[in-house]
Formats: C-alpha cells, sequence, structure tokens
C-alpha cells in the first residue's frame, strides 16, 4: 500500500465549518459567531441588548417583542469566566430569567387555548433564545399543524431554520432560510440568513451560490453576527476551498492590510495563509516555500497562541520537514488546544510510524478513530501499519472500512488512494482466503483488542470533559463540510438523519402549488412525484413533413403546442422550406466571420449512457457529477481542431482496418446491444454559444430562418420572446454549437421554462435524452442527495438511476436536418455522435399553459435565488401594451401579474412619498434593456434604485443605506400609464387567420411599430 500519509482531509481547503466560526469568534473584539452551536449569547459590537421587562404581563403582546429575530443578540449564557457580580453576569442571569418566566406563563395560558398556533410558535421562539433546540422544534411543530398559513411568518421559518441548521439539516435549513427571504426582502435578519446560506452552499460545494450569499451579507451594513472583516476571511477560506489559490492569497493578504484587525481574525488569516504556501506547489523553490509557510505559521501562533487550528498546521510544516521534535511539540500544543481532533492525532501516529515506534502509531490511530469513527485517513493509515507489520487480517478489516467510508462519500470522489485501496483488498482477500497460508505471529494488538487499548491520558481529559457537555454547549461541533477535489480522504460528513429525529423531516409539508394555478405570494414547490408508469423507454414520436403545405398547416403547429408529449422529432421540414443548412456550416463560419467568439467547454469523451469521475484520464465511479472546464476561443481555432480529429479518427480506422479491427468506437457503440464501458478516456473540446444575434454579420444566416412557419420563427408575433423588446442571448436570438463526438450539453430546462428548438447542420448524429417536465422534482431532489444544484450545476444521469426512480426517459438520435421540438419544462441532455453543427433557440408560446410554466420557474428562481434571464414582469406589461390574445385563460394570468406588479409599485411609492424622498420619472423605450439588481440579481421593475449608475432593488438599496441617502430614485412609468395598460388589457376574438402568418413579413407586421424592427 505504501506509506502512510496525512490526514489530507484536514488540509487548506476543508476545515471545521463551525470550528472556523469558534475561532473567529472567541474573543471580546469579534461580534458574536453565526453558527448555532457557538457562544450565540453575545451581542454584537453597537447592539444594546433589550431590558427585560420588570414582570411577566398577562398580554401576549407584550411577549411577541422576543422572536426568533432575537437570537444570537441577548446575553444569555452564565460563563464560568464572567465575574457573578459584574453588570455582564447579572444583565444575562435577568435575561434568562425573564425567558424562563415567560416560557412557565405561556404554557399556562395553553391549557386554555391548546389550539392557539400563535401561542406554540411564541413558545418555539423563547426555547430558541434558550438553545432548547428539541423543545423550540416541538412547538414549532404544533405550530405548523394548527397554522396552514404558516409560511407567511417570516420569524417563524427563520426560528425553523435556525433549529434545522444546528442538527446540520442543511435541506430542511435552507428551505427555511430561502423562504424567508422570498416572502419578505427586507427581513430584519437577511444577512444572518446570507450568512449560513452561504455556509451551506459551501458545505455541498455550491461555491458560485456560497460566494453569491457571502458577498450579499458582506454588501449588508446592519448588524451581523460577524464583521466585514471575518466575512471577507470566509470568502477567501472559499476560494480556498474552490482550488482558486491565487484568488485566496489576494483575499487573505488583502485582509492583513486591513485597519484594527483583530487578533483573531489575524491569526487565522495568517494561519491559512500559511497552509496554502504549505500545500502549494507554485513556488520555484521547496525550500523557500516551506520557510515562508513556517514563518506565517509561527506569526499566528505569537499572535493568538490559543489557536489550536495553527499549532497543527505548524506541526503538519515541521513534519513535512523532517523536524520531528519540533512537529511533536507543535501538536502537543495544538492537542491542549483542540478539543478531540482527529487530524492531530492521525499526525501524530504518522509520525511515530515513520519513526518506526508502531505501537505508540497504532495507539495515535486508534485515538484518532475513537474521536471520529468516519475519519478515513486514520483507517487507511492503520491499515498500512498492520500491513507493514506483517498482520494481513486486520489490515483487510481496516482498509475495507477506510473503503466504505471513501465510496460513501458525498459530491466529489478520491481517486488514486480509492483505486489503491480497491487493489490493496482485493489481494488481502485472495491472501486470506488461502487456506495454506499458516498463522502468522501478532506483533501488534489485532484490531478488536487494540481498540480496548487505554487511552492516553492527555486525551482522556479532554474526552471526558467533551462527553459530559450538553448538545447546545456554545462551541460544539456540528457542521462537517465532506472533501474536496484535491483531498485524499476525508474526516468525516455530518450525518443528518442521525442528528434530527424523523419524524420533524417526515411532518414538514411544505406549501404545494398547483402549476396550472399559480400563486405568486406564496413560495413555490417542486411538483410531487409522478404515479408510476409501465413504459419507462416510451418511443419518441417523429413527424414527417411532405410539403409546403404540411409545414404551414395549423395542424402542425397544433400536434406541438396541444399534445401531451415533451419531445417531437420533425423531419423534412428543412428540405420542403429549401432552408440552406450550408449557411451554418464549418466553412461557410470560418469565410464570413473567422475571428468570431467562441466559448470552448473541454470534456473527458465517455459514453453516453454512462458518466465517470475521470482523473489523468482513468475512470473512478459513476457519478451525475459532469465535468466540463470553460476557456474562450475563436471560429478559426475550433474549426482548425474540429478539422484535425476528424483527420485523426480517419487515420485511426484506416490503422485499425490494416490489422483487421473494428472501424472505431462510435461504430462498435452502435454495434453493441450495450454501451461498452470505458477504464480510459480522452480530453474534447465542444465549441458551445456561438452567438449569432448580429444582424450585420449573420444577416443571411438570420434571414433564413425567417422561412419556418410562424410557430418556429425566432422572431414572430405569436413569439412571446418577440415582445422583450430586446436580446436574450441564445433564446429570441440563434446560438451555433460545433462538436465533435462525444461533446456534451448536460441535463437542463429551458429558461424559464421555454418550448426550444434545435437544428442539426450535420453532417453527424447526436443522441438526446428527454424527461416529461412534470419530474422536475425528482431530479431537484436527486440532485440535493448527489450535493449538486439543480439550476445551476452541471449534472448527467445515469440510465440506471432513472430506471430505479421509475422515470421515463424518450431517447433517440436526430440526424441532419432534422429539427427537435422541446416542449415547455421538459428535461434533457444531447451528446454528440459525430462532427456536427447544430443551431438552437427559443420560442415563448401564446399559450396559458407556457406563461404559467415561465412564471412558475420565474418565482422558483427567485426564491433559490438564481437569476432569470426572461424577465417576466417586463415581459408582461409589454403583452398587455402591444400583443393581441385570444386566450382568455392566457390573458387572465397576466392580469394577475399586472395587478400585482401594480400594487407593488403603488406600495414602494407610498413608502418613500412617506419618507419624504424624491421620485425622478426617467422614462422609457421600447427597445431598452430590462434592468436587474446589480446585487441580488432580480428583475428591478419600474422603480429603480441607481447609485454610481448601478441599479439596485429596494431591498439591497436598503442594505447598504438605511435612509436611501446614497441612492437617486427614478421611475419609469406612472402609476397612471400603467393603470391605463391593465384597464386597456382584454381579451380579442377574432385575430388574424394562423394561414396568413405564412409570410414572414405579415408576421412581424402584427407586431407594433416599435417592436418588429428591433433585430433581434
Amino acid at each position: 500500500m505504501g506509506s502512510s500519509r496525512e490526514p489530507e482531509a484536514e488540509n487548506h481547503s476543508v476545515r471545521d465549518t463551525d470550528t472556523e466560526m469558534k475561532e473567529l469568534n472567541s474573543n471580546s473584539d469579534v461580534k458574536a459567531p453565526v453558527s448555532a452551536g457557538d457562544n450565540v449569547g453575545k451581542a454584537p459590537v453597537g447592539t444594546p441588548a433589550p431590558s427585560p421587562p420588570p414582570q411577566i404581563k398577562d398580554e401576549l403582546a407584550d411577549l411577541r417583542q422576543y422572536d426568533s429575530r432575537l437570537f444570537g443578540f441577548l446575553r444569555i449564557h452564565l460563563s464560568g469566566k464572567l465575574d457573578p457580580s459584574s453588570e455582564e453576569y447579572k444583565e444575562a442571569k435577568a435575561e434568562r430569567a425573564f425567558l424562563t418566566q415567560a416560557i412557565n406563563r405561556l404554557e399556562k395560558m395553553m391549557k386554555d387555548k391548546f389550539n392557539d398556533a400563535d401561542l406554540f410558535c411564541q413558545l418555539g421562539h423563547f426555547h430558541l433564545l434558550l438553545e432548547d433546540y428539541p423543545k423550540a422544534m416541538s412547538a414549532y411543530q404544533h405550530y405548523i399543524s394548527l397554522q396552514s398559513h404558516y409560511w407567511k411568518n417570516a420569524a417563524f421559518l427563520y426560528g425553523l431554520g435556525m433549529v434545522y441548521f444546528h442538527f446540520n439539516a442543511f435541506q430542511w435549513a435552507t428551505k427555511a432560510f430561502q423562504q424567508v427571504l422570498y416572502i419578505d426582502p427586507n427581513f430584519t435578519r437577511k444577512n444572518e440568513v446570507h450568512l449560513r446560506l452561504a455556509i451551506m452552499f459551501k458545505n455541498k460545494k455550491d461555491f458560485e451560490g456560497a460566494l453569491k450569499h457571502f458577498h450579499l451579507a458582506l454588501y449588508d451594513s446592519s448588524t451581523s453576527s460577524l464583521s466585514p472583516l471575518e466575512i471577507r476571511f470566509h470568502i477567501g477560506h472559499l476560494y480556498e476551498t474552490k482550488g482558486d489559490v491565487d484568488t485566496a492569497k489576494d483575499a487573505y493578504e488583502s485582509i492583513l492590510t486591513a485597519e484594527n484587525l483583530p487578533a483573531k481574525v489575524k491569526s487565522s488569516t495568517l494561519r491559512q495563509l500559511g497552509w496554502l504556501y504549505h500545500s502549494s506547489t507554485a513556488s520555484p523553490s521547496d525550500l523557500l516555500r516551506m520557510q515562508k509557510a513556517e514563518t506565517l505559521l509561527l506569526e499566528s501562533v505569537k499572535t493568538d497562541p490559543s489557536n489550536g487550528q495553527s499549532w497543527y498546521f505548524l506541526g503538519r510544516c515541521y513534519s513535512a520537514q523532517n523536524k520531528v521534535h519540533d512537529a511533536f511539540l507543535a501538536y502537543r500544543q495544538s492537542i491542549d488546544k483542540l478539543d478531540r481532533n482527529a487530524d492531530t492525532w492521525c499526525s501524530i501516529g504518522v509520525l511515530y510510524q515513520n519513526q518506526r515506534q508502531p505501537m505508540d502509531a497504532l495507539q495515535a490511530y486508534i485515538c484518532a478513530i475513537q474521536i471520529d469513527t468516519n475519519h478515513s485517513a486514520s483507517w487507511t493509515n492503520l491499515g498500512i501499519l498492520y500491513e507493514q507489520n506483517s498482520q494481513p487480517a486486520d489490515a483487510l478489516t481496516c482498509y475495507r472500512k477506510a473503503l466504505e467510508l471513501s465510496k460513501n462519500l458525498d459530491g466529489e470522489g478520491v481517486y488514486d488512494p480509492l483505486a489503491k485501496l480497491q487493489s490493496r483488498v482485493k489481494t488481502l482477500a485472495r491472501q486470506s482466503s488461502n487456506k495454506s497460508q499458516g498463522p502468522t505471529h501478532a506483533n501488534l494488538p489485532q484490531i478488536d483488542e487494540a481498540w480496548r487499548l487505554p487511552i492516553p491520558a492527555e486525551l482522556t481529559s479532554k474526552k471526558d470533559s467533551s462527553d459530559n457537555e450538553d448538545r447546545s454547549t456554545p462551541g460544539s461541533t456540528s457542521v462537517k463540510p465532506s472533501p474536496s477535489k484535491s483531498d485524499d480522504s476525508s474526516t468525516g460528513k455530518a450525518d443528518v438523519k442521525a442528528e434530527v429525529p424523523g419524524h420533524w423531516a417526515q411532518t414538514i409539508q411544505w406549501t404545494k402549488n398547483d402549476n396550472t394555478k399559480p400563486v405568486f405570494n406564496a413560495p413555490p414547490t417542486p411538483p410531487p412525484r409522478p404515479p408510476p408508469v409501465p413504459n419507462l423507454e416510451p418511443t419518441t414520436p417523429s413527424i414527417k413533413v411532405l410539403s409546403r403545405e404540411d409545414a404551414f398547416s395549423k395542424i402542425l403547429r397544433d400536434i406541438c403546442i396541444g399534445t401531451n408529449q415533451p419531445v417531437f422529432v420533425i423531419k423534412g421540414l428543412s428540405k420542403v422550406l429549401g432552408l440552406d443548412l450550408s449557411l451554418f456550416s464549418t466553412q461557410t463560419l470560418l469565410n464570413t466571420n473567422p475571428d468570431h467568439p467562441i466559448e470552448v467547454r473541454t470534456q473527458w469523451h465517455q459514453p453516453p449512457d454512462e458518466n465517470f469521475e475521470v482523473q489523468n484520464g482513468q475512470s473512478g465511479r459513476k457519478t451525475w457529477h459532469c465535468e466540463s472546464q470553460r476557456s474562450f476561443s475563436t471560429v478559426a481555432k475550433y474549426a482548425q481542431y474540429q478539422a484535425s480529429t476528424y483527420k485523426e479518427s480517419i487515420q485511426e480506422d484506416q490503422d485499425k482496418l490494416a490489422v483487421g479491427s473494428d472501424v472505431s468506437e462510435e461504430v462498435q457503440s452502435v454495434k453493441r446491444k450495450g454501451p461498452k464501458r470505458f477504464t480510459t478516456f480522452k480530453m474534447i473540446k465542444f465549441g458551445t454559444n456561438v452567438d449569432l444575434s448580429d444582424h450585420s454579420k449573420w444577416a443571411p444566416q438570420i434571414e433564413e430562418l425567417n422561412k419556418m412557419p410562424p410557430f418556429c420563427r425566432v422572431k414572430s408575433s405569436v413569439n412571446m420572446l418577440s415582445y422583450t423588446g430586446h436580446k436574450i442571448l441564445g433564446m429570441n436570438t440563434i446560438q451555433l454549437y460545433m462538436k465533435v463526438p462525444g461533446s456534451r450539453t448536460p441535463g437542463h430546462q429551458e429558461n424559464n421554462n421555454m418550448a426550444a428548438l434545435n437544428l442539426n447542420i450535420g453532417p453527424g448524429d447526436c443522441e438526446w435524452f428527454v424527461v416529461p417536465a412534470e419530474y422536475w422534482g425528482v431530479f431537484h431532489d436527486i440532485c440535493e442527495r448527489k450535493k449538486i444544484n439543480y439550476l445551476t450545476g452541471s449534472w448527467w444521469p445515469l440510465p440506471e438511476d432513472l430506471q430505479k426512480e421509475n422515470i421515463p426517459c424518450y431517447r433517440f438520435l436526430q440526424h441532419t436536418g432534422d429539427l427537435v421540438w422541446i416542449t415547455p419544462g421538459a428535461i434533457h441532455w444531447v451528446q454528440a455522435k459525430g462532427w456536427c453543427n447544430n443551431i438552437a433557440w427559443n420560442t415563448g408560446l401564446l399559450t396559458c399553459e407556457q406563461y404559467v410554466t415561465a412564471y412558475a420557474r420565474y418565482e422558483w428562481n427567485k426564491l433559490q435565488g438564481v437569476k432569470s434571464i426572461v424577465p417576466m414582469k417586463h415581459l408582461s406589461w409589454n403583452l398587455a401594451r402591444y400583443a393581441k390574445l385570444s386566450d382568455a385563460g392566457l390573458v387572465a394570468q397576466i392580469l394577475h401579474c399586472l395587478e400585482g406588479t401594480l400594487a407593488g409599485c403603488k406600495e414602494v411609492r407610498e413608502r418613500l412619498i412617506k419618507e419624504g424622498l424624491e421620485i425622478k420619472f426617467h422614462g422609457r423605450e421600447a427597445d431598452d434593456w430590462t434592468h436587474y439588481c446589480e446585487i441580488c440579481e432580480v428583475e428591478v421593475f419600474n422603480i429603480l434604485f441607481v447609485e454610481s449608475r448601478r441599479v439596485h432593488c429596494e431591498s439591497c438599496a436598503r442594505s447598504s443605506s438605511k435612509d436611501l441617502s446614497n441612492f437617486v430614485i427614478l421611475e419609469e412609468y406612472t402609476v397612471e400609464s400603467l393603470t391605463e395598460t391593465l384597464n386597456n388589457f382584454k381579451v380579442y376574438e377574432e385575430l388574424a387567420p394562423y394561414d396568413k402568418l405564412e409570410n414572414f413579413n405579415d408576421d412581424v407586421a402584427n407586431l407594433p411599430s416599435c417592436l418588429k424592427d428591433i433585430h433581434f
């Protein structure tokens, strides 16, 4: 197996999240911690704790001033370090007494009002403030059972989220916190919500989501449990965890230049910066790099001698330089400062093992495992130790445990170590099954006996003190992130199921919305799992168009729009319309605009049925995570790559024919009944998102697609995306994709669930996988289990998982000239079988179903904190102004949106006027771009809060400046004009017949003059 290894999971990129919080917030210079397990009783600097009333009054209203929003901002902890005669101690004691009396008072009131939901909610708040999490959850559960509209209570959702966060139930905590921000964007503690969401997103390696929430918390100027410097530290650590070492170093070094830097923050920053130098291989000299790391770590422990993690990192640094004695001393300090740290004991075991002291090494590894039974590095090293001492049976036991832990890791996997473990397990298993092998002399106690060895005195005191602590004790560890991509093992992850009583999660019934009747003010939820279906491999419907009359017939449109199918393959359409597909060929692109930019995705070429983690071309375990590295190039450079790979493939086929082998792997995969499991892969490049929207460059290509039927056109009076008045790249404009075999478009739904069209230019084929829209909730749940962001992550479903989840999947080949029609909301993923180009765009059907589906995703995106690139509020008002609609259901849904946004505009105006703020009329042109908040990316309609030419929503503007003194407030429409538009919006009974739209000019003539001349 080789030499023992350090516990890499506690490397530079993975640290216990609660430990980070605790270290940053353990002195008076730093505000109260974010983590529910830390000393949440400290009041932030500058925030006076509310004084308790001298007595408890009978009215419930007097108790309601205390709710979940005070969590972490009350002085309630009677620390042993406090002088009982001090004012702080007396204040904390009085606060606890008040909360206890309040609970007693509420419980008495409940005897007469047992069905009063508000009493249970208030009781939950008080238990939360006292950090009695089980009782808080119980009270909140009763509130849910009694109050059907519990989702309207932001303070309740915040408290519920805090309880789930404490128990590491991150999926449930995330739901609660997201609903808080959804129903109340101006929630008092929204910065605390953003901090916790950032921590949870970071835990599941959604780095972009975590970074966004950290920045939102940093932007908020209101009182927070973390100072701006501490949030900046976490942002630096996020980059470090992500593997962006240069950005992390810049972030840490920037913090160290700040004035009045608290000692704890400085020490932690020096520690992480030192560890980056220790772990980095970019330095030209290992000696200089290690010296720099040692200097920074020494400065860290000098700044804060109580920083146990710094001592541990310093010990690792000494160990790497073979300074054994210094390493032992540093580890000794770490043990004294850190509470039950398995990594330290594992590293001590490595030192002993390297010094050929096997018994001491054994004892150290056992200590590490007793602290954390899921510490895979210790199990692996213990197996190595046993194998080195000729005890294969014990080694096999340890390796199997380490292998089990490695396989159970969520998110990214481990590659080489996992392969080595698997190899050693197989080898030792064969040896142990060999009956001719005689018994061996045990140099070390066997694993069962070693487990009963007495724990060293230096660990015993720590263990005893820790075991006696209550779960709610401040500083208790509760969050353990899973390992990063560069880690070799894990210190273990939080077992949410073991932490949270099962009946709690099961009895939470989040509000379900009917997708056909959206309730835009209630938090949206994914659809329920559809009932089982008998056929999981349905036949893909195909439509063959034989004539131009077929292409423009209302029948074709009605089939695509009105039938309950997720996908159609329309064949023969390009031929009967006389489309010149060569306009989109690589040669034409090269001749027309060779320097045009193209986005390139670097991927591993894998079979379409499978998806493996890959390192250095070798396959690992199966996964949904789809690796793809982003870069940029030009059409000319990618065309050269595309051509060279084609020539290489021809040469390979000729070479194989010469020796009598099968011609190509692509041909093999078609001939075989089942897919071949590749063990090695090659890297390929996929040219994507080639923007063909510039009419001055791509006029022939744009005008060629005007030959399409109206419901398929990029621009049409029956395409709601033509009413936005501006480009939405890839949606109401054409995008082109340049592919080589194996190029993958990962699983997704279209932006805002719009219908989509994809035309294969050829010459090669593409393989499609399509699942009906009603299964997106199931996909969302699977992605959550696999720690992948369903909306923004990159994922490739495995067929066996779809079968297991009873999900039907349409699978088919798209040949040259085939048009694939994706209905609203259908989930799909695509892989190129050969060399080909594709063009794609979206269309917004003027149907009630399309509008409701699009708006439902708009609201879901807002709940999830994801930008909707289709501005549904702006689009709805433009439809009301310019579109003539005959669908009464569609008109009713648009009216619902108009009424809600108009009421919101009036409310904001009245609030601003009441505050004495000036609102300047700005106006708006038809082709002006939609405004989005520069901070949170939500659509900003009508009333703009502008600072330095940057548009903000009201919530983010008030986060920056409570009185909005730094902002200019602009209005694009008057209330009167909006009211007039709403009143004039109606159903049109008589419209131009569909067959009168065959000519493109006749079609766009139905658009208003302010829109029809805009080139999308």
